[in-house]
């Protein structure tokens, strides 16, 4: 289950790119956030190493065997940090540890739901072509998803589907459930509407233009309206000097900008040009423009200081570890190494595609930290325990090559 052993066959071209993504963000941390936030992120990077490392050594399959029991300990600290957990405005999305560090529960939940999709898809691929072959991972993700929801952190919970779409796929679920999927996700649109909190509705309304976002108000109650009218008014005329306490939501939608620090983002990754302004040099993180420099607007801060030749750089890395990743998948000796290794490649790579695409306004404002950049210890954690986890798929191909590991990998 456990061999050292396992760290000599190493891809080495993965581990160079998780290295240096992770000591980019460091400098970029560093940077961004005080001294003390810098030295947490490298106790976190040094913890993730050790991680790694272990995973590397580990045997996958273990979680294959765990997975339910994992999903179901993932549960109880959802529901556990709804109860007694800590966050901002009356979020409670992380448990208060000693010496100021803090573990959130979500990130382990994602990896959580990838280790049951993935054994359960395995176990049962004989009847991939029926609906509750489609339906059943669906629906055991949505209990971890609603309760993250309830944080609130819709943006972590949104981001299992497209892991659990993307498996569900490659194991060979037909396309046709698939399609009703997606469309029955379409259609439920104006309820997850109607269920969001007023500062995400906030958001989704500041990305829109004027025209859509009369559209969405059509699915507001007069009672949520007035919230959100009283919200707009408190962010746009907190002195209340300029008037706007006597106008409609109607009225103040057409006033409303592209949101506070969507701007600010992208007029941090522009003012970068193509070599950046230095090293401490952002005025838009050091004047404090840009919130949340150090995670979820991590990239801004990187673009500002490196230009566009060090987001390239990044990109680049995460390409490398993207594409090594789909590589460590297609050659995987066994279906279940298969179907985890994408799970993992999907959950890198939507946290990527959404937090980029947010930075540089294509996508609203969601709280994701980009992996391995971003400050926080349980998102570094997590993630260099899973870029371990496709080692340990990688190394064991290996090892059934040579003959030194027995394993059944009979296909359906």
């Amino acid at each position: 289950m456990f061999d050292l052993n396992a760290l000599r066959q190493l891809d080495w071209l993965l581990v160079a790119a998780m290295v240096l993504v992770t000591f980019v963000g460091l400098i970029v941390v560093s940077s961004a956030a005080t001294a003390e936030t810098a030295k947490k992120q490298a106790v976190f990077a040094l913890a993730g190493l050790f991680v790694f490392a272990f995973m590397s050594c580990f045997d996958y399959h273990w979680f294959r065997k765990a997975s339910v029991w994992i999903y179901l300990a993932a549960l109880v600290l959802l529901v556990a940090v709804l109860i007694r957990g800590t966050g901002p405005r009356g979020a409670r999305r992380w448990f208060a540890l000693p010496f100021g560090f803090r573990f959130q529960p979500s990130e382990f939940a994602k990896l959580a739901c990838v280790f049951l999709v993935s054994s359960g898809l395995d176990r049962f691929r004989a009847y991939a072509q029926s609906v509750p072959f489609t339906l059943a991972p669906l629906v055991l993700v949505l209990v971890p998803m609603a309760l993250i929801v309830k944080q609130p952190d819709l943006g972590t919970a949104l981001v299992i589907l497209p892991v659990t779409f993307g498996i569900l796929y490659v194991a060979g679920a037909r396309k046709r459930y698939l399609f009703f999927v997606v469309l029955a996700g379409v259609l439920a649109l104006p309820v997850l509407w109607l269920k969001m909190e007023p500062y995400q509705k906030k958001r989704v309304l500041e990305f829109l233009t004027v025209p859509q976002r009369r559209i969405v108000m059509r699915f507001m109650t007069s009672g949520d309206r007035e919230r959100l009218r009283d919200r707009f008014i408190n962010e746009l005329d907190p002195r209340g000097d300029r008037g706007y306490g006597a106008l409609s939501l109607d009225e103040l939608l057409e006033r409303l900008g592209g949101g506070y620090n969507s701007e600010q983002s992208k007029i941090a990754v522009a003012s970068g040009g193509l070599t950046g302004l230095g090293y401490k040099k952002g005025t838009q993180v050091h004047f404090d423009y840009l919130y949340a420099a150090e995670t979820d607007f991590i990239f801004p801060a990187l673009g500002e200081e490196w230009g566009f030749s060090g987001c390239l750089l990044v990109l680049v890395l995460y390409f490398l570890m993207l594409e090594r990743g789909l590589r460590i998948a297609s050659q995987a000796v066994d279906t279940y190494g298969r179907f985890l290794a994408c799970g993992i490649v999907l959950l890198l790579a939507s946290h990527i595609l959404i937090n980029v695409s947010m930075a540089i306004g294509l996508l609203p404002i969601t709280g994701l930290p980009l992996p391995m950049l971003s400050y926080g210890g349980s998102s570094l954690l997590m993630t260099m325990g899973s870029i371990g986890i496709l080692q340990s798929i990688h190394t064991r191909r290996h090892y059934f090559k040579s003959g030194k590991y027995a394993l059944d990998v009979r296909e359906p």
